[in-house]
């Protein structure tokens, strides 16, 4: 499970005895849940990095856009970011923008075209278009757990924006700052533009080395939790 809030108003302790195993995606999360269970609740990465990466560039569509771009994948309202977006394309002198939209609620279907202040892209995003956007990106702007795992899978640099201007205490967004701290890829949240400019292009040699042991580590207790249940059944 990801834990969305700082904090549980329920007990889950008779829940989990009938578990063989309890996992989550965060450290916070391991540390609200063991306050219900004297099992050891082991962090895994996200089934998105847990998987070897080709898995994802097998899935992603040809490349959509053929000149160089940044892409941007907001759950939140885009006009929070996009001054910070357009500082972003003077620095890596690229013309074109494309916005991913999800705001689906309300509009329907219709809205899953990328479109944002006049950049658009004439297709409606499937998950192998999400994909083929985010490989083929010079640089990912996101506010999406997601978005950051996808963007540290194909090794794209990525600038995480806070949420409605919030910093990075409040609920779901510390699982955003988790992931970049084990994987060894440092900070990424644009709190203002000025330290955005300073940040400078990721070292995935390092981050490589660091994510195959937490894959491998995944991996090894699924397989163990898996051996359990069998067991129990």
């Amino acid at each position: 499970p990801s834990i969305q809030s700082r904090e549980l108003n329920y007990n889950l302790t008779d829940a989990f005895k009938s578990f063989v195993g309890i996992s989550t995606r965060e450290t916070k999360g391991k540390d609200i849940l063991s306050a219900f269970t004297d099992k050891t609740v082991k962090v895994v990465l996200d089934p998105v990095l847990t998987v070897d990466e080709s898995k994802w560039h097998a899935v992603a569509a040809k490349r959509i856009i053929n000149e160089s771009y940044i892409v941007c994948y907001f759950i939140d309202n885009p006009d929070r970011s996009f001054v910070s977006v357009e500082d972003l394309q003077k620095k890596y002198g690229v013309s074109r923008v494309v916005f991913i939209n999800t705001d689906v609620v309300d509009k329907g279907y219709r809205s899953v075209y990328t479109s944002y202040h006049g950049y658009a892209v004439n297709k409606v995003i499937g998950p192998a278009e999400f994909l083929s956007l985010i490989k083929y990106a010079d640089a990912v702007c996101t506010d999406s757990f997601h978005g950051t795992c996808f963007s540290i899978a194909f090794r794209k640099d990525f600038y995480v924006f806070p949420r409605g201007g919030r910093d990075f205490t409040h609920n779901a967004d510390y699982c955003l700052q988790d992931i970049m701290d084990r994987l060894d890829i440092g900070s990424r949240i644009v709190k203002d533009n000025r330290q955005m400019s300073e940040m400078h292009e990721i070292d995935y040699g390092i981050v490589e080395k660091t994510l195959i042991s937490e894959r491998k580590r995944s991996n090894e207790y699924l397989t163990e939790v898996l051996g359990l249940c069998s067991l129990a059944s």
